[in-house]
């Protein structure tokens, strides 16, 4: 008996990094009629959802400038694009 039986819980979470749950979701779109465990709930971890929000915000703001300003002042190489965490929460703390 697992321990969301014992809780009395009918779904289960899985929280996995980005290339887990995309290879599941592609498993699970192929062959909807095969996927054994229905009751299993597979979600994006905290950290990529952070870096996809980071991504976005810096797409919105892609024109505006800011990173030629960054660049030319020697602030930061790359702060809008959201694959260093910390840059990108610098860069978008100093945009603000």
């Amino acid at each position: 008996m697992g321990k969301a039986s014992k809780l009395g819980q009918k779904h289960k979470v899985i929280v996995a990094d980005q290339p887990l749950y995309s290879r599941e979701k592609e498993l699970v779109w192929a062959n909807p009629e095969k996927v054994l465990y229905k009751n299993v709930d597979m979600l994006l971890g905290d950290l990529h959802i952070l870096f996809h929000f980071l991504k976005a915000i810096g797409q919105h703001r892609e024109n505006a400038g800011l990173e030629d300003i960054s660049v030319e002042y020697g602030l930061f190489a790359e702060m809008m694009g959201g694959k260093s965490y910390f840059r990108a929460v610098r860069g978008h703390t100093w945009a603000y």
